[in-house]
């Protein structure tokens, strides 16, 4: 799902057409979704289920969306990805923190680790940036 919305959010397509297709893939392996999915330019608005907006040069697009295998495992991915497949120089940037933070993150988790000791070694991760 998430590899087409790369492939394929361009200028002049609108949200709904990249959220029906990423559907799409989803039904095409005998998957539905886990709820309605987000797929919006307008990230800032917090569970954004509008999918009226068109595609533009220059914007990024919010994609959070999961599946539900028949084994009844769900899962739920956010990812923001460029529209037209290329990060401006700052959303670049951007992007590389927030992947340093996650990376951090997920090497914190262990057992024994607490949330706090995950929260804290993604935030050391980004002051470090």
């Amino acid at each position: 799902m998430y590899q087409f919305a790369l492939r394929n959010a361009r200028p002049g397509l609108h949200e709904a057409q990249i959220a029906g297709a990423m559907l799409g893939v989803a039904l095409s392996y005998d998957m539905q979704p886990s709820f309605q999915p987000i797929v919006s330019v307008r990230g800032e608005i917090l569970h954004n289920e509008s999918r009226a907006n068109m595609l533009e040069p220059g914007q990024l697009l919010l994609l959070d969306s999961g599946v539900e295998t028949g084994e009844g495992y769900c899962s739920d991915i956010t990812r923001t990805i460029p529209v037209g497949g290329v990060f401006s120089p700052r959303q670049r940037d951007v992007y590389d923190v927030v992947l340093e933070a996650q990376a951090a993150a997920i090497e914190a988790v262990a057992p024994g680790a607490t949330n706090r000791d995950v929260h804290l070694a993604a935030a050391l991760a980004v002051s470090a940036a």
